[in-house]
């Protein structure tokens, strides 16, 4: 049997544990995203379009989120919580949603001023009814590019944590677990040929991270150039 990309040090696949692993990686990331987005659009449009105290408990609330970081909170759910993908995917959609909760906010702000939405709220149109059918409809290009940005740095976040033994743990393949094995062998040099004979165990996925993140990012600001129509009237 021809492994393309080598093995690891226990002889398996390693072409075949990328594909497992990117699986894992991106199942986690657009999860994830999804989680965040619709957490992040819903809070953050109530912030912005009503504005006074319910903006005021909103972002405190979130600022004091921020201010403690992350990889404690992620500690204390490893040791509750055995890690796994699902606990993984929930830590990162729950507690990712506060940026993209103050860009929803910012683009209500600027919406709920606008023509039309005045328009409705002046024959009487509901809240509700003005945010399902104006406010978040006009804030889908931004709710599309944070999106694609959040799920590139999902991958790179769920990536580091891996990494670092809080995510996704053997014999579950991800990008970050198995740069953390790697890790091990880094220095590991071949008695007949003098070389470094694992290198191969850590370039691989350290290349997929970061063309997938990469890509990620180019997409997000490809989208961001297409839909923002302040860019398109420059154009």
């Amino acid at each position: 049997k021809i492994y393309w990309l080598g093995a690891d040090q226990l002889g398996r696949d390693q072409l075949a544990r990328l594909l497992s692993g990117g699986q894992v990686s991106l199942t986690i990331a657009f999860v994830a995203a999804g989680i965040s987005m619709l957490l992040g659009v819903s809070v953050g449009a109530l912030a912005g379009y009503f504005g006074g105290i319910v903006d005021d408990i909103i972002m405190w609330f979130i600022n004091t989120m921020v201010s403690i970081p992350a990889i404690y909170l992620l500690i204390i759910v490893s040791a509750i919580f055995s890690p796994s993908p699902i606990t993984l995917t929930l830590f990162l959609g729950l507690f990712g949603w506060f940026g993209t909760a103050r860009f929803m906010r910012g683009n209500v702000f600027k919406v709920r001023s606008l023509d039309y939405t005045l328009a409705a709220r002046s024959v009487g149109a509901r809240d509700g009814r003005i945010m399902l059918q104006h406010v978040i409809p006009n804030s889908i290009p931004v709710i599309i590019v944070l999106t694609a940005i959040d799920v590139g740095a999902l991958i790179l976040t769920e990536s580091a944590l891996s990494f670092l033994g809080l995510g996704i743990q053997p014999p579950t393949a991800s990008w970050g677990s198995m740069l953390s094995r790697a890790n091990n062998f880094l220095f590991l040099i071949d008695p007949a040929t003098g070389s470094y004979s694992a290198l191969h165990l850590l370039v691989a996925p350290g290349i997929l991270i970061t063309l997938t993140v990469l890509a990620f990012y180019l997409i997000g600001d490809g989208l961001r150039d297409a839909l923002d129509p302040m860019l398109k009237n420059k154009s």
